[in-house]
């Protein structure tokens, strides 16, 4: 875990120790501002950095509401930074990924708002992958807009999406 400040903002990043190659190939980091430094001080400078060089948490207290009487309400926001595995890693590194990631969301603490900033190396395509809306009248993750492309580690995507309600 590397942390450091530098002109008003506080970096946190993981990643392997020794890079494979010349070129880095996993690592994640968060940028936070003066003001979500504030807030991730009030949480308690609450990180989560043990799972992996692909995945990384912080959490956030902020005050919500209009200012004066329920400015005071605290919200959580549980900001997420990841890096999947490629479409040529093996299937092992993907289950990996995503067994990390569910055990990630379960640090989440009830009524946070969940923020990810994910390079899923996928092709999501577009529309539900059932067709239609569930129960509760969702349609899925992913809208009726962009690509259609859909590939393998796209689908497994949408899948931990769905499935985790994201």
């Amino acid at each position: 875990v590397e942390t450091f400040e530098q002109n008003g903002f506080t970096f946190i990043g993981v990643g392997l120790q020794h890079q494979p190659g010349r070129r880095g190939s996993q690592g994640v980091s968060i940028t936070l501002s003066h003001r979500a430094t504030a807030a991730w001080e009030r949480a308690g400078r609450e990180m989560h950095v043990t799972f992996g060089a692909r995945l990384m948490a912080v959490r956030l207290e902020v005050r919500c509401g209009r200012r004066g009487k329920g400015y005071h309400r605290k919200m959580g926001i549980f900001l997420i930074s990841g890096y999947a595995p490629t479409s040529g890693h093996p299937v092992a590194d993907h289950d990996a990924y995503y067994s990390a990631f569910g055990q990630l969301l379960s640090k989440a603490q009830p009524g946070d708002v969940i923020i990810a900033g994910v390079d899923a190396n996928s092709s999501l395509g577009r529309g539900s992958l059932g067709g239609d809306s569930d129960a509760s009248g969702r349609a899925g993750a992913v809208g009726p807009f962009g690509f259609e492309r859909l590939n393998t580690t796209g689908r497994r995507l949408r899948t931990f999406l769905e499935s985790n309600q994201l």
